[in-house]
């Protein structure tokens, strides 16, 4: 599955609906699709959708929102079959988005037109959930405030921590695929390396992450 934000007109980033081919979910809803998870090998939670894992990112959104591109990305699309199902693909999707976007800023900045305005903000008790879509995906923030402001209950889902699952997966479904074609232990690390990275996780991530032991 694949999950991401879908706007009415423009290509989604900070506005729209959540969308999947579950069906559409509403912020306030995303605890009853997504559920998180401790496993007692790692750090990260990780997260089910309706007890399934999912794709986000660059890939979720093309294949989403393919139809909301400007004339000259759509332009490259042109022979190409979607939706994208190989995860490597993710870094194709990403080269669309930066072309897009590219082209989106360069004509905000060419028709704007600055406004003096100065919000009157006043503190008050309340609860929100918000989406947004963040680089690597898909972003959850959810807040409770009290009458003097203070935040009393706080919780963020980062796309990263989403795409563990996925990609737990796709690492089986690699290593099983070359353990059966008699790969080398140094060609299966590497294969390894290139779908995490495919996935786009945090420097840090992408650069120390992999360490392996072989039964």
């Amino acid at each position: 599955d694949y999950l991401c934000l879908r706007d009415n007109t423009d290509y989604a980033s900070i506005s729209g609906k959540i969308t999947s081919v579950s069906g559409l979910i509403e912020d306030d809803d995303y605890k009853k699709h997504l559920k998180e998870n401790i496993k007692e090998y790692a750090t990260s939670k990780f997260v089910l959708q309706n007890n399934k894992p999912y794709h986000l990112g660059a890939i979720a959104r093309i294949n989403k929102n393919h139809d909301r591109l400007d004339s000259e990305t759509k332009s490259h699309l042109e022979g190409i079959k979607l939706p994208f199902k190989n995860p490597y693909h993710n870094n194709v999707a990403q080269a669309l988005e930066l072309l897009h976007l590219t082209n989106k800023a360069i004509n905000m900045i060419d028709n704007f037109k600055p406004k003096s305005e100065s919000p009157n903000i006043k503190v008050k008790q309340g609860h929100g959930v918000s989406a947004a879509e963040a680089p690597r995906g898909t972003l959850f923030h959810e807040y409770k405030i009290n009458s003097q402001g203070k935040i009393t209950y706080c919780n963020i889902i980062p796309p990263t921590t989403q795409n563990l699952n996925m990609m737990e997966h796709d690492i089986t479904t690699i290593v099983n695929q070359a353990l059966k074609k008699n790969k080398s232990k140094s060609q299966i690390i590497d294969e390894v390396e290139k779908l995490i990275r495919a996935y786009d996780p945090c420097f840090s991530c992408s650069t120390h992450f992999l360490k392996v032991k072989w039964l």
